[in-house]
């Protein structure tokens, strides 16, 4: 892996406001360490050349996703793999099972930006401990582009029906994207106009149904307020009849 570059830490990003914060988190960690920060979010603007620099110039790229969610791995991740550079995630994702160990940095592993940002320094600083990220590529190889992968995933699935005995499989799809794949990050702000919407968009089914269930109630109590209300005027009507 080449170690003569001139950037220890880069990233470029557009989405500037995400439910992970990784914006909160890369803030804090370029108060330990220099990070060359480009796109949209930092104000500078970066075409074709610009991006290719990022893979040749550093050595370490924050490929953190706009949401924590399990099995939610994009581009940013496997690019960096590809052009030899050190990816650093948030591992909630699950990279442990989809590369290889020590082929990436999780900031899950570290108890803040500033113990990362003394690890990245020292990698930058010892180019033995710096290349053992690229001990895989012995072993591994990368394949991307859609007809490659839609072939992969064709020869594996006709392998998966060939198998004796057949392999049978249910998963409820709704379930597992429902339920607890998500994290929310520990410095959330509760009560920010942000967060309020992103939990109310993500968990909307189960609020309405709540609070139709809840109004439900409401209405009943009412209701049976409205009749004891009918039956006492009915009961002096009749007494007043009665007296007349």
């Amino acid at each position: 892996m080449k170690v003569d570059k001139d950037k220890i830490v880069s990233w470029a990003v557009s989405n500037c406001k995400t439910s992970s914060q990784r914006e909160d988190y890369i803030k804090e960690l370029s108060k330990f360490i220099n990070i060359n920060q480009v796109g949209k979010c930092n104000g500078v603007k970066c075409n074709d050349s610009c991006y290719s620099s990022l893979w040749t110039d550093s050595k370490f790229y924050l490929a953190l996703e706009n949401s924590n969610c399990q099995d939610y791995v994009t581009e940013k991740f496997w690019n960096s793999l590809e052009k030899g550079v050190v990816p650093i995630v948030s591992g909630v994702a699950g990279h442990s099972k989809i590369a290889p160990p020590h082929s990436y940095i999780d900031i899950q592993d570290f108890s803040g930006p500033a113990e990362l940002a003394e690890y990245l320094t020292l990698l930058d600083n010892n180019h033995t401990l710096y290349n053992q990220y690229s001990w895989w590529k012995e072993y591994y190889s990368l394949h991307d582009g859609i007809q490659n992968i839609w072939s992969q995933a064709f020869c594996s699935l006709c392998e998966k029906l060939h198998a004796t005995p057949v392999e049978i499989s249910e998963y409820n799809i709704s379930k597992w994207w429902e339920f607890n794949k998500c994290t929310i990050p520990y410095n959330t702000d509760w009560f920010s106009l942000h967060t309020i919407i992103t939990i109310y968009l993500k968990f909307s089914s189960y609020i309405i149904a709540f609070v139709v269930f809840i109004n439900f109630f409401v209405l009943i109590g009412l209701l049976k307020k409205i009749i004891s209300k009918c039956r006492r005027n009915l009961i002096s009507f009749k007494m007043s009849s009665k007296l007349s």
